[in-house]
């Protein structure tokens, strides 16, 4: 049923984790609470930009509350709590819901590893969900707590802006580290025929189709954001927003390249086996070309008749292999005038 809240997703963590942070220019609290109701501790303080960050979707009943609270639409939540959802962007003149993907890449391993994100900017506060605890946002959780730059002096939607900007630096960097990958192979395709840069090729383009399936659609996303008029967005925070359109857009241009370097690393390695095949085949040619004819020779001297014109010859084995020198070299001195050797 449309709106039905039904977890759709592996289950990362046993408890659901809520962590709050309330905050303004002059003051900072940061506490993790033991309980939904804790929350409305900290709500609709005046002057305060409330973050609060609920760690595991897992918990429907918690979701429910979640709706029911904010007065957040159920399909919405729906689509909170289905982590294969596409990266995507809502709005109501309450909220700004926008969902996305947060990447992860382990050079070690060449793991690539995706993790659901939902933000909702309320009026005054900022609700982030995620599957399970990470520090991906310890960086401007830090500012926060040493008072830098703008983040106390702004509102819950510059806290957006800082989370997103995290997520999508991490994008930049995960593209830049498989593409470091992907042009070192370009040496090894030339040097070696080993099938298992094959299969290093193969694992390259999964993951590069799987980074344009997860940063494609936030270039939408993030167009629909510079788009909206809600008041939710001030002024001053679109510049930021334009500038995090232009890493998305740039981000998406350097996977379409990568994505044509692959193709054609692909295409080399196979026109290098090709080539590979074509010299094995080119030099059993040339033996086979050789060793026809003398095998020829050899059949015709190898006759069991009783008169054969050169049996009686005192030399006739000598003259045999003078014979068969003579062919030989006749034939690579033909190959080499025809610039096949």
């Amino acid at each position: 049923m449309p709106g039905a809240h039904i977890f759709i997703g592996q289950h990362k963590m046993e408890k659901p984790r809520i962590k709050i942070i309330d905050y303004s220019h002059n003051e900072m609290v940061e506490k993790e609470i033991e309980s939904f109701e804790g929350i409305f501790d900290f709500i609709h303080k005046k002057n305060n930009v409330t973050w609060i960050n609920i760690d595991g979707l897992h918990d429907v009943d918690m979701m429910q509350r979640l709706e029911e609270e904010f007065n957040i639409h159920p399909l919405i939540i729906e689509d909170i709590l289905n982590t294969d959802n596409r990266p995507k962007f809502d709005e109501d003149p309450e909220h700004i819901t926008l969902i996305i993907k947060i990447l992860d890449y382990n050079k070690k391993s060449s793991q690539l590893s995706a993790e659901q994100f939902s933000l909702i900017i309320g009026h005054d506060y900022l609700i982030t969900l995620q599957e399970q605890t990470s520090d991906h946002f310890e960086p401007v959780i830090e500012r926060i707590r040493d008072n830098e730059g703008r983040m106390r002096q702004n509102g819950q939607d510059y806290l957006a802006y800082a989370l997103l900007d995290s997520i999508i630096d991490k994008y930049i960097i995960i593209v830049g580290d498989i593409g470091e990958q992907i042009e070192e192979l370009e040496k090894e395709i030339m040097n070696s025929a080993d099938r298992s840069i094959a299969e290093e090729i193969f694992r390259h383009k999964i993951e590069i189709n799987y980074l344009r399936k997860c940063i494609l659609p936030v270039k939408e996303m993030m167009t629909q954001l510079l788009k909206s008029e809600s008041p939710l967005l001030s002024k001053k925070i679109r510049k930021f927003l334009i500038d995090l359109n232009e890493l998305i857009v740039m981000a998406n241009e350097v996977i379409d390249t990568y994505q044509t370097v692959i193709t054609d690393q692909f295409n080399m390695y196979n026109s290098n086996m090709t080539h590979r095949t074509n010299q094995t085949v080119k030099v059993l040619t040339i033996f086979a070309a050789v060793f026809i004819p003398l095998t020829f020779l050899a059949g015709v001297y190898g006759m069991n008749f009783k008169y054969f014109p050169e049996i009686g010859l005192r030399y006739g084995y000598l003259y045999f292999w003078i014979l068969i020198l003579f062919v030989v070299a006749g034939i690579l001195l033909f190959f080499k005038t025809k610039k096949w050797l």
